[in-house]
């Protein structure tokens, strides 16, 4: 994995967006973007707090579980426009060469194409530098936005999880999404 991680260009830029890898002094501008409660109702977390994300970004720096047996890719999306960050997008990958994927985009951002171009440029990045064999998504079966997201990446439903969490007082049931090379 460490080699894989030394002959790749993190840093993405897209037609409006540059991803960079996330680091600890992202977290405080992040801290704010994360805070709206509608983020979180389809996940088991609530807003981070500013000492919470900062070491959680210090403990992503390293790019690779402690293992050594997962990349960690992690990034900021911000506009090229002002520098503004957007959201986080996020992507493992195994030795197995199967990968996952995750994004959050902040609730000003939402419903501007954002989150599609950062992914397809991530699903592009994992497919053809990292030669992913495939990628999948859980995504709560109630998050119609993120379910539609990943259909128009491209990504079909391979499983269905019941009940595969249960938080804020309800059971969650999750998709999960897939593609292959």
């Amino acid at each position: 994995m460490k080699r894989i991680l030394n002959n790749l260009e993190l840093r993405i830029e897209t037609e409006r967006l540059i991803l960079e890898p996330i680091n600890e002094s992202h977290a405080a501008e992040m801290t704010a973007l994360l805070a709206h409660p509608d983020l979180h109702t389809y996940v088991p977390s609530d807003p981070p707090e500013l000492e919470k994300l900062k070491s959680r970004y210090k403990y992503w720096e390293s790019r690779i579980s402690p293992e050594g047996d997962e990349l960690w890719l992690n990034w900021v999306g911000c506009l090229k426009s002002n520098g503004k960050l957007v959201g986080h997008f996020q992507a493992g990958v195994k030795t197995s060469l199967e990968a996952s994927i995750a994004y959050t985009i902040g609730k000003d951002f939402q419903r501007q194409g954002l989150a599609y171009e950062g992914l397809a440029n991530i699903l592009e990045l994992l497919f053809q530098k990292i030669n992913a064999k495939s990628v999948k998504a859980w995504i709560d079966t109630r998050n119609l936005a993120s379910i539609n997201l990943v259909k128009k990446l491209g990504m079909t439903q391979v499983e269905f999880i019941a009940k595969a969490d249960h938080f804020k007082g309800s059971d969650s049931d999750e998709f999960v999404f897939g593609m292959m090379r």
